[in-house]
């Protein structure tokens, strides 16, 4: 697919690509030759990039880091973020944009619907849906919440959604995936009737490999379970609670912000 992709480039087109993703980097330098672009670039934490990004740090306010001599700012989370915001500065830059203008830009950007998105803040309480449902979008995501939100405790709702997702294909994948969460709550996979058992994700299987690792989690639940979950949750200590799908999720943001509301 990705090879598909830059036969499309036009040859006064440029290709930049993250460096960090080292399966992507052979890939690009295996048919070098093969591409008539302009410009082929890299950008990343990698040390070997055309553009690195260097002096990252990350705490409670976001996330800063300095690329091409200038100092970038954000309040978004997690290195996926830098690497994201990374890839626009260097492609406004090539297309003429100051890079003092570029970080002005960066600092004022407020980011997108369900991209780590703060729906409520209720009481000492926030509720952030974000579209993660790959297994690595999943990871990044609650690396970068933990990081952000240090003195709550992240819950996570996760609903298997998509039709990678909903296969035990990342059975595995998603064991880890979780592994910076205090608490995971997993729906049923949407639409399992549609799907053989042998192809299924299996909900109890990743439930207790997440309980192995010392992480409270339970399913498959129903929203009303979760939502019970989560009412015994913030009457105890601060949560952030993290809602991850690429759906609706039966409304599960709205009827959490009105539980929270009404407490």
């Amino acid at each position: 697919m990705f090879l598909k992709f830059l036969t499309l480039i036009p040859p006064s087109g440029s290709l930049l690509y993250c460096r960090d993703w080292e399966k992507l980097h052979e890939l690009v330098q295996q048919h070098r030759s093969e591409l008539s672009v302009s410009s082929i670039k890299s950008y990343g934490f990698h040390p070997q990039s055309d553009f690195p990004i260097l002096e990252y740090v990350e705490n409670e306010e976001g996330i800063s880091f300095r690329l091409q001599g200038q100092r970038f700012s954000s309040f978004l989370s997690g290195r996926f973020n830098a690497q994201n915001l990374s890839a626009a500065v260097i492609a406004a830059q090539e297309a003429g944009v100051p890079l003092e203008i570029l970080g002005h830009g960066v600092e004022s950007f407020k980011g997108l619907k369900r991209r780590q998105e703060l729906r409520a803040e209720v009481g000492p309480h926030r509720v952030i849906d974000d579209f993660a449902h790959h297994p690595t979008a999943v990871r990044m995501v609650i690396e970068g919440l933990k990081k952000k939100y240090p003195k709550e405790k992240l819950v996570v709702f996760f609903e298997p959604r998509s039709n990678t997702t909903r296969r035990n294909i990342f059975q595995k994948d998603f064991e880890s995936a979780f592994s910076g969460a205090d608490y995971v709550f997993l729906s049923e996979i949407f639409r399992k009737e549609s799907l053989p058992e042998s192809d299924r994700l299996s909900i109890s299987q990743l439930v207790r490999a997440l309980q192995q690792k010392g992480i409270q989690a339970d399913g498959p639940l129903s929203t009303d379970e979760m939502l019970q979950k989560s009412k015994e949750l913030s009457q105890d200590f601060p949560c952030s609670f993290v809602i991850l799908s690429n759906g609706s999720f039966d409304e599960l943001h709205q009827k959490l912000i009105s539980l929270l509301k009404s407490l």
